[in-house]
């Protein structure tokens, strides 16, 4: 029986006297579903009215969100500037024509500083490496011009940038100190230009020490690096994060931030190649 309706006697009127409570029970209950409809419906209607608020998630820590981040600036230390040339003619006599100019990835006042004993240098090399050419580097000491390492790199897989690190055995920079390093390609019999700058490393202080060890991330300290002129720290730190993760859109944006920064945007989107 609906609604679990029970009688306890029988007569001729019963089936008529059930009809009519059935009856009723359905329309109580069909009653019942219009009323809830409406009230749904209206439910419904207030519901879209809501604004409803986005709900904020962390972004992955491997850099890959574009948004929000703060440009990489390299602060240039002032008075600074030393004699050199970042910028040199590929193309002279036996060497190729090439588009662009062997570049030296440093400052526009030619000095790089670094806290680093033993630090990374980075060039662009237009020259392609079906054109079997070589390039050396020499380390040498500003005043005495004594050199200190000195080395012969197959260009291999250019154009493109490529590094050139001081190894282990060699005698690490002293504090301080200025260097002298000059680049250039090997064309027989004539070489190219060279680029020239120089290197001084720095006593690493307190205040650093503390922003360096706070940092969340590698790619915060190269922002750390580059606002107290630590170029060659900012540059190479943030070029091994772009080698482990060559497809990163943030890190891209950062190195052309950071090479921008020092007027360098020209070959911002050139591979790095030949990395050691």
């Amino acid at each position: 029986m609906p609604n679990g309706l029970q009688f306890s006697k029988t007569s001729e009127n019963e089936p008529k006297s059930l009809i009519r409570i059935w009856i009723g029970c359905c329309l109580s209950s069909s009653t019942l579903k219009i009323a809830l409809i409406f009230l749904l419906l209206g439910c419904t209607s207030n519901a879209s009215k809501v604004q409803v608020q986005p709900v904020k998630t962390k972004p992955p820590n491997d850099g890959s969100i574009t948004q929000n981040r703060k440009p990489i600036r390299f602060v240039n230390p002032p008075n600074r500037g030393v004699p050199g040339s970042r910028r040199a003619a590929a193309s002279r006599n036996d060497c190729p024509a090439t588009e662009k100019d062997l570049i030296a990835l440093v400052p526009e006042s030619y000095l790089g500083l670094t806290i680093s004993e033993r630090p990374t240098f980075w060039f662009y090399i237009p020259y392609s490496s079906t054109q079997e050419l070589s390039a050396e580097f020499i380390l040498q000491e500003s005043k005495t011009k004594i050199a200190v390492y000195r080395a012969t790199l197959p260009l291999t897989e250019t154009p493109g940038i490529v590094s050139v690190s001081l190894p282990k055995e060699a005698k690490p920079l002293e504090i301080e100190k200025k260097y002298t390093w000059i680049f250039y390609v090997i064309c027989h019999p004539i070489n190219s230009y060279p680029v020239q700058g120089e290197v001084v490393r720095e006593m690493i202080n307190s205040k650093l020490q503390s922003e360096l060890e706070e940092a969340k991330s590698l790619r915060d300290q190269v922002g750390i690096y580059a606002e107290n002129g630590l170029w060659y720290d900012a540059l190479t730190t943030l070029a091994q994060l772009r080698i482990k993760d060559p497809q990163n859109k943030a890190l891209f944006a950062d190195w052309a931030d950071l090479l921008g920064s020092v007027k360098l945007q020209e070959i911002a989107s050139e591979s790095l190649v030949g990395v050691e």
